[in-house]
């Protein structure tokens, strides 16, 4: 039990240390699950490095550049459609394209099917 207690707490502090996930963090629009968060994350951020051969910390940032440009989006000022955290980075939901991010009009169609 110790064990585990102990790696949760290494994780805490490895989580709290970081200053590029939480510049991240403050980025993202939705505020949950901050620890699965950070996990995920970091794992993007090791496969952004890998597949652009980049290093981490310019993989770190051009996340946090997609990050920035979804929370301006429709789905991301959207608190009901944005998904977790997690689910965005581990989908690859920043390596999407930004134009299914933007601003989705209601038409008047849309609007006249949702009424009774």
């Amino acid at each position: 039990m110790a064990k585990k207690r102990r790696r949760k707490l290494d994780a805490y502090r490895k989580l709290y240390q970081s200053e590029a996930f939480s510049d991240w963090w403050e980025a993202y629009p939705r505020k949950v699950s901050k620890m699965d968060a950070y996990d995920a994350w970091e794992n993007a951020v090791d496969a952004i490095a890998e597949v652009k051969g980049i290093s981490k910390k310019y993989a770190a940032q051009w996340l946090q550049e997609r990050t920035l440009m979804f929370a301006k989006s429709y789905d991301g000022k959207s608190k009901e459609f944005c998904p977790y955290p997690s689910s965005w980075l581990n989908g690859a939901r920043f390596d999407d394209d930004p134009d299914e991010w933007q601003d989705k009009k209601i038409t008047e169609f849309d609007v006249k099917s949702w009424r009774p």
